[in-house]
C-alpha cells in the first residue's frame, strides 16, 4: 500500500486536497451568481433593486402588522418562517472575493430583522406630520 496515496484519501475525505487545502470552504460558493429568487446581502442599489430583495421586503411588508404586535420570541418565530419561505426558492447571498457565497441561517435571519426594522423606519417617516402645522 502506497503511504502517500492513502493520505491524499484520507485528506479528501477530509475535505482538503493532498497538498493540505482545505475545499469544504467551496461548496457554498456559486460561480452562476444569483437568481431573481435569490436575496443578495449588502447595500447599494444593486441588492436593494434584485428582485428576491424586492420580494423579500413585500413578504416582510405583509407580515409587519402581526410582527408589531408580537413579544420577542415570537418575532424570532416569524424571522425563522421568512427565511425559511425564501429559502423553498430562493437562498442568501453575498459576494465573496471567491464569488457568490450562500450564508448561514444566523445571517439571513440578521438580514430578516434588518428588513423589519428598516419596514418599520419606513412607515414611521411616511407617517410624520411636518413640524410647526
Amino acid at each position: 500500500m502506497d503511504i502517500s496515496s492513502s493520505s491524499a484519501n484520507l485528506n479528501q475525505s477530509r475535505g482538503q486536497e493532498s497538498d493540505g487545502v482545505d475545499v469544504s470552504l467551496a461548496t457554498n460558493l456559486d460561480a452562476a451568481g444569483p437568481t431573481r429568487l435569490d436575496v443578495i446581502l449588502g447595500r447599494g442599489p444593486t441588492s436593494y433593486s434584485h428582485e428576491g430583495n424586492m420580494r423579500l421586503r413585500k413578504l416582510v411588508e405583509d407580515t409587519k402588522s402581526i410582527y408589531e404586535k408580537c413579544t420577542k420570541r415570537n418575532k424570532t418565530d416569524i424571522v425563522i418562517r421568512v427565511v425559511q419561505a425564501i429559502k423553498q426558492q430562493g437562498r442568501f447571498l453575498k459576494e465573496s472575493e471567491f464569488g457568490w457565497e450562500e450564508v448561514s441561517d444566523k445571517a439571513a435571519r440578521k438580514k430578516v430583522s434588518h428588513a423589519f426594522r428598516d419596514v418599520g423606519k419606513k412607515n414611521n417617516m411616511n407617517n410624520k406630520q411636518p413640524k410647526g402645522k
